[in-house]
């Protein structure tokens, strides 16, 4: 159990901070409405737990549409700086975020779904911000998960009456302010950092990629040129062009059948799928030689799956088509891809590039 956050703990004082339950500072710990969603604007707004971003924040744009149950929803109605904490889901049991005042929005009514809880921190003594921020540190997802238990829906979940005798300790109203003030600039001023490092390595991939290309081309070489092929207005005189199939192999891949579950036993042989496409299209990654999927030699037997030598050059047909990677070492392929094998005269790093 987490030494930051405890079940039923009773008040004290200790250094100026006080130890409390949820229950003793907010007025409103409750779980959402169990939505019925509805197509077009219906005028309510159900916030479910992907709207609830890693960065602490509420997304209104992500909520969905649905029915207006009328009075149902008078308890249910969000409010701004409500705290809503994804109560199930694996992975994201825990995440915390704050609503806004943007999102006092009179015109829409915003309430959550029964995925979420909501906190309402609008006692005296108690600053809503720093409480989700509290309940917003990896400490208290840790909490969560290891408190969960199977709820009404037959999922695991956080309960409400876990969270409400949920002891934390708080401390005095002026450090709350100040310490609220102080993660504000602090996180500004690392969002801003973060933005400058990823405008720089955004030029700096741009870069690569333009050389890349001015060298596959010929677009780095001096001397005369003339015209090219259709996707390069020209290339170096002396080169020559060729079509594809005169200077490489071409072939493909197959899924061994499914329904066939001795063909899925003793699975050795690295086989690139669609979740490869992740390594090859950030352009970091060259050669792979790790796969998420194995296929038999049975598999490949019984199947038109083909086992192909390191070196061979793959290319997507279908997610993501285009991008390219070299085998670094053999491996099969799904159809989803087709292969295509130098002749020696021809550098496979070469077609993988260009």
């Amino acid at each position: 159990m987490s030494d930051v956050f405890t079940l039923g703990r009773r008040p004290d004082r200790r250094n100026g901070w006080e130890s409390v339950r949820i229950k003793d500072v907010c007025t409103y710990v409750n779980r959402g409405v169990a939505p019925t969603y509805a197509t077009g604007n219906t005028g309510v707004i159900a916030f479910s737990q992907k709207c609830v971003l890693n960065d602490g924040r509420v997304a209104s744009a992500l909520g969905r549409p649905m029915e207006d149950h009328g009075e149902v929803l008078t308890d249910a109605r969000l409010r701004p700086k409500d705290i809503v904490i994804n109560s199930t889901g694996t992975g994201t049991l825990g995440r915390t975020g704050i609503l806004g005042e943007e999102d006092d929005e009179p015109a829409v009514v915003a309430v959550a779904d029964g995925h979420v809880t909501v906190v309402r921190a609008n006692v005296e003594g108690v600053v809503p911000e720093f409480l989700a921020q509290l309940l917003g540190t990896d400490a208290f997802m840790r909490f969560a998960n290891e408190c969960m238990a199977v709820g009404s829906t037959n999922q695991m979940e956080l309960g409400r009456e876990t969270l409400r005798t949920l002891g934390l300790r708080i401390p005095p109203l002026e450090e709350q302010r100040r310490l609220v003030q102080y993660l504000s600039d602090e996180t500004t001023r690392i969002d801003a950092l973060m933005h400058e490092q990823l405008q720089s390595i955004e030029l700096l991939w741009e870069r690569r990629r333009a050389s890349v290309f001015d060298a596959v081309t010929g677009r780095s070489v001096p001397g005369p040129r003339r015209p090219g092929l259709p996707w390069v207005d020209s290339i170096p005189s002396e080169w020559s062009t060729a079509k594809l199939t005169s200077v490489a192999s071409l072939g493909s891949g197959h899924t061994p059948a499914r329904s066939r579950p001795e063909l899925w036993q003793d699975c050795t042989i690295p086989w690139i799928t669609t979740g490869e496409v992740w390594q090859i299209r950030s352009d970091e990654a060259e050669v792979l030689t790790e796969t998420r999927e194995l296929i038999s030699q049975l598999g490949v037997d019984e199947s038109s799956a083909v086992l192909h030598p390191a070196g061979t050059v793959v290319l997507s047909r279908t997610a993501s088509a285009g991008f390219s990677a070299i085998m670094g070492k053999d491996m099969a392929t799904s159809q989803d891809f087709a292969t295509c094998r130098a002749v020696p005269t021809f550098a496979p790093s070469t077609c993988c590039t260009a």
